[in-house]
């Protein structure tokens, strides 16, 4: 007949049981995901990458820096071209945000456009508002007081009657 584990045996055989289960927790968590990482990192004409594992922010695939003080810009996406006016730009200010929509030369009309400013400084919602069309090809509106300086990101969307929508997106400054 067997013996029966002493305490002192019953105690070091359970500090070794969870020792070896910590590790393996360890081990789970910080290797288990670098190897899945490593061997779904893509190959030619394949479709997983170690990339598709972490969230991705939304695309921001046009992206320009300006300010302070008025802006005038071009900005090209899809074909199109975007002149953006944003005056006087400037803190406490109400800024006046105009865009000028071509494609292949010629004014774009009926296109739904919405622009965003977010601070880049502070985290709060997003100030929104819709870009009437207020000519041939011309789209504007008065935007927001901004009330604190810093770094602003004016992301604008434009959804094209019968195509594809796409945005474009600056980091503008604000000063005094």
């Amino acid at each position: 007949m067997g013996r029966l584990a002493s305490a002192e045996e019953r105690t070091s055989t359970h500090t070794g049981v969870r020792r070896l289960g910590f590790g393996l927790l360890a081990f789970s968590l910080l290797v288990v995901p670098s190897i899945a990482a490593l061997s779904l990192r893509a190959q030619p004409g394949s479709v997983a990458s170690a990339a598709s594992l972490a969230p991705t922010p939304p695309p921001m695939p046009v992206r320009l820096d300006v300010g302070p003080g008025p802006v005038t810009a071009v900005l090209r996406k899809q074909g199109y071209r975007l002149e953006l006016s944003v005056s006087p730009n400037r803190l406490g200010s109400r800024q006046r945000i105009s865009i000028e929509l071509e494609k292949a030369g010629r004014a774009v009309d009926r296109a739904r456009i919405i622009v965003s400013f977010t601070s880049l400084e502070m985290a709060m919602g997003a100030l929104t508002g819709h870009l009437p069309q207020v000519a041939h090809g011309r789209y504007a509106n008065r935007g927001p007081v901004l009330t604190m300086l810093g770094r602003w990101r004016l992301r604008i969307e434009v959804a094209p009657k019968g195509e594809r929508a796409f945005d474009v997106s600056v980091v503008d400054r604000i000063a005094t």
